[in-house]
C-alpha cells in the first residue's frame, strides 16, 4: 500500500509532462507528490490515492477506486479508512471480521497483517465492533 497522487489536466497541457507513473482515462497518476507539485496549479482536480499491491477486491470496490489499464489497483484516500485487527483470541478476530465483511471494500494482503478498507463514514461502526468483540483495531489511513 503506497500513496500516489493524481490529477486531471486540460488536454493541451498534458503533452509537456514526462514523469507520469500511471493513468486512468484523464486521471494522471504520479509516484510522488513532488512529481506533480510543479503542475498542480494547472490541474482541474487533484487526488491522493492508495495503491494496493496484493488486494482482494469486494463488490463495492469500483465505488471507491479503480483498476488502471496497467492493472494497478487504487483507492481514493479521502473516501476510505484502512485498519488492521489484532487480538490474542483468534475467535474474536473471526467474529469481528464476520460482522465487518459486509462493509469491506478491499483487503490488502501485501504485508504481515491484512489491511482492511471500509468507507470512511463507517469509522464509528468499526470502533463499536472493536468494543463488542474485544479486538484491537488500528486505523492506518
Amino acid at each position: 500500500m503506497e500513496k500516489r497522487y493524481g490529477g486531471v489536466l486540460p488536454e493541451e497541457s498534458e503533452s509537456q509532462i514526462s514523469n507520469i507513473f500511471d493513468r486512468d482515462d484523464e486521471l494522471l497518476i504520479f509516484k510522488r507528490f513532488t512529481d506533480m507539485e510543479s503542475i498542480e496549479s494547472e490541474m482541474e482536480e487533484t487526488y491522493t490515492l492508495i495503491q494496493l499491491q496484493a488486494p482482494i477486491l469486494k463488490s463495492t470496490f469500483s465505488d471507491y477506486g479503480f483498476v488502471s489499464p496497467k492493472a494497478n489497483h487504487y483507492l481514493y484516500d479521502d473516501m476510505v479508512r484502512g485498519f488492521t485487527i489484532r487480538s490474542e483470541h483468534k475467535d474474536n478476530i473471526k467474529m469481528a471480521l464476520f460482522q465487518i465483511e459486509e462493509h469491506l471494500i478491499a483487503v490488502e494482503n501485501a504485508y504481515d497483517q491484512p489491511i482492511y478498507f471500509v468507507d470512511k463514514k463507517l469509522s464509528t461502526l468499526i470502533e463499536k465492533y472493536k468494543l463488542a468483540y474485544e479486538v484491537e483495531i488500528i486505523f492506518i489511513t
